[in-house]
């Protein structure tokens, strides 16, 4: 579902163009489709930071989260989403 969300924030980049993404721990650090979205992230845009903050900062008691930054690179047929 997160995945849903991160790919149309990556497509409404222009080439170059910069983006922060808030999650929940869970959506990157699961096994199978968090490994998925990190993969994905990493190898169509410039994933340079991940920063994970303390429980209850943005969602519920006991969720941490994640604010993800990183930039689309050029335009190119082959790494587009």
């Amino acid at each position: 579902m997160h995945k849903y969300f991160c790919v149309p924030t990556y497509r409404g980049l222009k080439p170059g163009g910069r983006a922060a993404v808030v999650l929940p721990d869970n959506v990157l650090f699961e096994d199978g489709q968090g490994r998925n979205i990190r993969a994905d992230l990493m190898d169509k845009c410039n994933l340079h930071t991940i920063l994970r903050l303390p429980t209850g900062i943005f969602y519920a008691q006991g969720v941490n989260t994640n604010i993800l930054f990183f930039q689309r690179g050029a335009s190119d047929p082959r790494t587009d989403i």
